[in-house]
Formats: structure tokens, sequence, C-alpha cells
């Protein structure tokens, strides 16, 4: 889809004078609704941080909700991803470490 949306490149030496291939009704509405889309991840995964941040301190399974939002915003930001990366290392490292001490008592 996206090879069909691309404007062709510029001709000649000067591409502010130059004519390009104007896009499609067709493409302007993809990238319309690829906007909506984000522009939803963004606000889904920061409201999810939110509620997340309050179920702590409330009844509620805040932490799950906590990565379902980072997990929408992973999606569109580098840092988010990043952490959402650290988090499931440090997880990982940690049950290491638990099943490790249980194979100790074990033993």
């Amino acid at each position: 889809m996206e090879s069909v949306c691309r404007r062709n490149p510029t001709v000649g030496s000067n591409p502010t004078l130059s004519a390009t291939e104007p896009l499609s009704k067709y493409c302007m509405i993809l990238r319309t609704v690829e906007q909506v889309r984000r522009v939803f991840r963004i606000v889904a995964g920061f409201t999810l941080l939110l509620v997340g941040a309050v179920m702590l301190v409330t009844p509620g399974p805040g932490w799950p909700v906590i990565f379902l939002g980072l997990g929408l915003l992973a999606a569109e930001f580098v840092c988010a991803r990043r952490l959402m990366e650290r988090i499931k290392r440090e997880g990982n490292r940690f049950k290491d470490v638990v099943l490790h001490q249980e194979m100790k008592k074990e033993e």
C-alpha cells in the first residue's frame, strides 16, 4: 500500500520548482487513518498508565494495567520500548534468581 502512495521523485535540479505527483484521495485517507490510530494508541497508553498508577493505591490490578499502557506506548515511543525491554530483562533475571533459590531448597 505504501508504494502506491509514495510521491514520485522530483525531476530537475531545483526540487522546489520541480513537479511532483499529488497524493490521491485514497492515499490521503490512508494517512489520516494511520494518524488516528497513532493518536488513539498514545491517548490510550497514557490513560492506562494513569489508571494503573491510581490502581496501585486503590483496589485493582495496577501493575498489569501499567504494563498494558507501556505496551501501547512502546509502539510509538522509543523510550517506552526501551523501558519495556528493561522490565522484561529484569523480570527474567528475577525469575531465574527465584527458581535457582527454589532448586537449592529442594536439594
